[in-house]
């Protein structure tokens, strides 16, 4: 029953995390990406410090470094990557790229682990990166090389995140991990995003406020907090194996709602893509 409770709170996981590149690319029509990622995470900040200190549950002085390295590394960094990226190459593009993430976090395993993935994993690693380049393919200026090139240092970003919070889960909860290296992050966000984000516009159409609250609430403190249990109960790659629905649910997304265009590159490298996650996953 544990089990099958933890499969499915990953299964939530992806899909809230990929209608994220669709409520991202809606509230960047008004905000920069570095606006709209420091609303997500004091929103977020907000909603889960409170659960963390009702359950009194905290760093220990010696881990303060790892939960400060984690939180910085996994929030302002990767997702100042990710949404850069996405402001560049657009929702449908970002979401599959994202099906690179599973062989990232297997060579992400293999190198801070030790963790061996073997032939077919390496195979899988090269059929994902041949998937990389035919959703760049034709992409000749600098502007359009940009975005895909920081979506995918973004999930590398990421990749080592899920490593580093792994190892904290052994000593501690899901919650108090997910809480505070959030926090963490989020409180070295905020001095960027007030010196170089400059300040938002006054006023906000309805759709960029459902957009943020939707980032904030559902795609940030429901989401890593789902996705942690999960990893925490499953380890990484069941977890890997269940995070491809993300960016398909992301792609299909962009085409019904945002009316992005999907063209047979786009979709031979997507399949590539996910075919060598789902591979490198089992």
């Amino acid at each position: 029953m544990r089990r099958r409770l933890a499969i499915a709170a990953l299964v939530a996981a992806a899909a809230i995390w990929g209608s994220a590149f669709i409520f991202g690319a809606i509230a960047m029509r008004e905000l920069t990406a570095l606006q709209t990622v420091t609303a997500r995470f004091i929103m977020a900040s907000l909603l889960l410090l409170p659960m963390a200190l009702w359950r009194r549950e905290w760093p220990r002085p010696n881990d303060w470094l790892a939960f400060l390295l984690t939180g910085a590394l996994g929030f302002p960094v990767s997702m100042l990557l990710l949404f850069s990226g996405l402001e560049y190459a657009g929702a449908a593009i970002t979401s599959l790229l994202y099906g690179a993430f599973p062989v990232l976090l297997a060579l992400a395993a293999l190198v801070f682990d030790g963790e061996k993935i073997g032939r077919r994993g390496w195979i899988a690693a090269l059929v994902s990166t041949l998937g990389a380049a035919l959703i760049t393919a034709g992409r000749w200026n600098a502007r359009d090389w940009l975005g895909p090139s920081l979506v995918l240092a973004a999930l590398a970003c990421f990749a080592v995140w899920v490593i580093m919070s792994n190892r904290l889960m052994r000593r501690y909860s899901s919650l108090c991990v997910t809480s505070w290296t959030m926090l963490f992050g989020t409180l070295i966000l905020i001095p960027i995003g007030f010196f170089y984000g400059g300040p938002a516009p006054a006023a906000l159409h309805a759709p960029t406020w459902l957009s943020l609250l939707s980032l904030g609430v559902m795609c940030t403190a429901v989401a890593f907090q789902l996705w942690n249990w999960g990893l925490q109960e499953l380890g990484t790659y069941t977890s890997g194996v269940i995070s491809n629905l993300e960016p398909l649910i992301g792609a299909i997304l962009a085409v019904l709602v945002l009316g992005e265009s999907v063209g047979p590159a786009l979709c031979l490298g997507g399949a590539l893509i996910l075919g060598a996650a789902l591979s490198v996953s089992l």
